[in-house]
């Protein structure tokens, strides 16, 4: 079998260190991609946390105003509706009133008072 010439050898040598090199550029990518990638998940995630962190914000703001519409209509309601004391007192001056009326129509028509 034949030796391979000295310029041979030379060619084979550079050749492997061309591939070495390669290699070596190709793993160095590698772990570019893997720091990239684990800093735009990073970012991605932050970004996330910012985008829930308003959406929570708002969504208290909104239950906040609703809140506050709730309270203002039943204030209104209440204003309203009349006191439940004050209407009593109205049906009983309205019943006295009714009550004093028959007497007097009572009295008028039979002359006396029932």
């Amino acid at each position: 079998m034949r030796q391979p010439g000295a310029a041979r050898t030379q060619e084979i040598d550079l050749a492997i260190n061309a591939v070495l090199a390669a290699e070596h550029a190709a793993r160095a990518a590698v772990v570019a991609c893997r720091e990239q990638a684990g800093r735009l998940l990073e970012e991605a995630a932050e970004r996330e946390r910012g985008v829930a962190a308003r959406a929570e914000r708002r969504i208290k703001q909104a239950h906040r105003i609703a809140d506050a519409a709730v309270d203002r209509r039943l204030r209104q309601l209440a204003e309203q509706t009349p006191d439940p004391e004050a209407a009593r007192a109205d049906q009983i001056l309205e019943g006295a009133w009714i009550d004093a009326a028959l007497d007097g129509l009572v009295e008028e028509i039979l002359g006396s008072r029932p």
